[in-house]
């Protein structure tokens, strides 16, 4: 309840957009600090799901590839059903975040 509290109240003299950009820097420091990786200065992306996050990495790298692009999944068995879709690069709903449609 605390936390819900905290927004709460960052609500009333912020936009949710600039609330969620705090927010999501204060989990990425905790990250970056939790796996000692600070010196490193890593981008940390966060995503609502494995199967988002999985399309948005493996976006990203295709684009930086002149050269065919193998990517592996450890534990398949482990992640969400959308997932196995998006690693091989396909979208993984008939449906778009924004309500459109796309071809699976």
């Amino acid at each position: 309840m605390r936390y819900q509290t905290l927004i709460a109240d960052e609500l009333q003299s912020k936009t949710p957009q600039r609330v969620a950009e705090l927010h999501s820097d204060q989990i990425r420091e905790k990250i970056s600090n939790w796996l000692a990786l600070d010196e490193l200065q890593p981008e940390i992306f966060l995503a609502p799901s494995g199967t988002d996050i999985e399309l948005l990495v493996l976006a990203m790298v295709a684009g930086m590839q002149s050269r065919p692009l193998v990517n592996i999944v450890v534990g398949p068995e482990e992640i969400g059903g959308g997932s196995k879709l998006a690693a091989a690069g396909c979208h993984y709903s008939s449906e778009l975040a924004s309500g459109g449609e796309v071809g699976v």
